[in-house]
């Protein structure tokens, strides 16, 4: 308190964060002349990051790289919690390097180019995955997020895996991959699954128990693979012999 009338709050050199306020409290009080107390506030906006990159190694990490935009500024670090929207690159860059563990509140795939997610880091928490776009969005981290992947267009190949996340494909959308699905995805009409690298290539996708068909009327398309044997698989289901067709 500065000559018990105003509260100064001085935010040490460098100080990323949310905006603060300070709001005056009312508390019980014994004298009716004594002060408000003032209250330091924390305000956590519902930020939103697009991934823009730096033209390197374009790292995705917790308060790292300046690799974000956030409608402001180019020069911003990826926060926890943030929504992240991946549509456009300002260097061109495909690969997205995913270092530690990263916890988003969303990630939002809205591109029409081709991006791959690779590195030692995870996707992890109770984000969810919206891939929207046309291009095709590649998984090759080992991610344990609880949210939910729902695929409405373009292609989403797993290489890694998708351990907890719960995967709908709706009409226009396609999953595939050589990784692993550890729930059921739910195929709705229209959807594709397409092992492999999506593109009729031979490849194995391993889904833990079966796949899930939204309705009685569904049409989705399971694309059979090339195998150097002449054989056509199916994507392997755990706990069942696969599928194979001559």
């Amino acid at each position: 308190m500065l000559n018990t009338n105003y509260a100064r709050f001085v935010p040490t050199a460098g100080y990323i964060g949310p905006p603060v306020s300070v709001h005056r409290h009312r508390r019980q009080r014994q004298h009716p002349h004594a002060p408000d107390e003032p209250v330091l506030h924390a305000a956590r906006p519902n930020r939103q990051s697009h991934l823009a990159g730096d033209g390197a190694t374009n790292n995705w990490n917790v308060l790292g790289d300046y690799n974000w935009f956030n409608g402001q500024s180019l020069l911003y670090p990826f926060h926890t919690g943030d929504n992240v929207n991946v549509r456009w690159h300002r260097f061109n860059q495909s690969a997205v390097n995913l270092v530690g563990t990263l916890q988003p509140a969303s990630v939002t795939f809205d591109a029409a180019r081709n991006y791959v997610f690779s590195g030692s880091g995870s996707l992890s928490g109770t984000m969810t995955l919206n891939k929207t776009g046309t291009g095709t969005l590649t998984l090759g981290t080992t991610n344990n997020f609880s949210g939910a992947t729902i695929v409405s267009n373009g292609t989403l190949l797993v290489h890694g895996s998708l351990n907890q996340s719960a995967v709908t494909v709706r009409s226009g959308g396609t999953i595939g991959g050589n990784g692993r699905l550890g729930l059921a995805p739910t195929l709705q009409s229209g959807a594709s699954v397409a092992p492999g690298n999506g593109v009729g290539g031979a490849g194995t996708l391993t889904i833990t128990n079966g796949l899930t068909e939204s309705a009685a009327s569904t049409t989705a398309s399971i694309s059979a693979t090339t195998r150097p044997s002449g054989q056509n698989e199916r994507p392997n289901q755990r706990g069942r012999r696969p599928e194979c067709e001559r």
